[in-house]
């Protein structure tokens, strides 16, 4: 069964509400449609085809595609070229998903992108420097919030279910700050929890940030996983954690905080804090319990059980 030429605007609901002629799929959203150029019916309508300007809608979600399937006993969509995905959030955040093919599951609120997908995101309509997600996979799905989320749109809507979306393989982020500033962060797996504005990234992780475009000594940090709270501006970094900025200076701590408001970190944790520092007069190793670093212009303060020592050059 084919439709004829022009925009057949069908509004299919993800698992189409009611019967059309002989075809009677399960039900399933009934907020959700696809409208699109063209449609075929194959099987008796085991699978529906939907060729042309295919556009589904299911709130928050919004998903363009060259071309759709949707299979009548799941109710799943799988969508094929030039897919572009859109997701508005209860506070006016934008963010859209693009990649060469994506599938939705309607009973789940799961979609999968991949096939080169990158993530940006607006923060309001102004902005004019959105983050951007790369990724060799992402994963965007609902869950059920167990505990209060911090997230102001949250409490003020009573929402009980909030938005994550996970990111696998080959994670590459990359956000600016105000000032110009320039950070990347990388790893294998990553997950941001769009509500709670919560981004986490583990799997070798490793962030750089660029103070200023002609920064050429950015510090690097390493660590088993990092968490980064817009709401608190703040990251932490857990587990074997290494900063180096240039060749001359290194910290070692097992957690960090790095207030990016402030521009400093707090290393702490139960094996000793180490920092290692370096000038063209001499070379200084130390060991603390607990230290803070500024970044710019760069300088350490040392507390609790500090010793170590300082060799001339």
């Amino acid at each position: 069964m084919k439709s004829g030429a022009g925009v057949a605007a069908l509004v299919v609901g993800l698992a189409w509400g009611r019967s059309h002629g002989a075809v009677n799929p399960p039900a399933a959203s009934p907020e959700a449609t696809i409208t699109s150029d063209a449609l075929e019916m194959h099987d008796s309508g085991a699978k529906t085809f939907f060729m042309g300007h295919v556009v589904l809608t299911d709130p928050p979600y919004v998903l363009q595609a060259d071309r759709m399937i949707q299979t009548r006993s799941t109710g799943v969509v799988d969508a094929k070229g030039h897919i572009v995905a859109t997701w508005l959030s209860l506070a006016g955040e934008r963010t859209v998903a693009e990649g060469t093919d994506a599938q939705y599951r309607p009973k789940e609120k799961v979609v999968e992108l991949w096939g080169g997908p990158k993530i940006t995101r607006w923060e309001t309509s102004a902005d004019t420097a959105p983050p951007t997600i790369i990724a060799d996979r992402f994963v965007g799905r609902q869950i059920a919030n167990e505990v209060p989320s911090k997230s102001p749109a949250l409490l003020n809507q009573g929402t009980s279910s909030s938005t994550v979306l996970d990111a696998h393989g080959h994670v590459v982020a990359t956000w600016f700050g105000p000032a110009g500033e320039k950070t990347i962060g990388e790893g294998t797996e990553g997950q941001y929890r769009v509500e709670d504005k919560v981004v986490e990234l583990w799997g070798n992780p490793k962030i750089t940030r660029w103070q200023t475009a002609t920064d050429t000594a950015p510090f690097t940090v390493v660590a088993d996983r990092f968490v980064g709270r817009q709401l608190e501006n703040d990251v932490l970094a857990h587990g074997h954690v290494e900063m180096n900025q240039g060749a001359g200076s290194s910290t070692k701590s097992d957690e960090a905080v790095y207030k990016q408001k402030e521009g400093f970190l707090t290393l702490s944790g139960s094996s000793p804090v180490l920092v290692h520092w370096q000038d063209a007069h001499s070379i200084a190793d130390f060991q603390s319990s607990k230290g803070f670093v500024w970044l710019y212009p760069k300088h350490a303060r040392l507390m609790d059980h500090v010793h170590g020592h300082v060799t001339p050059l």
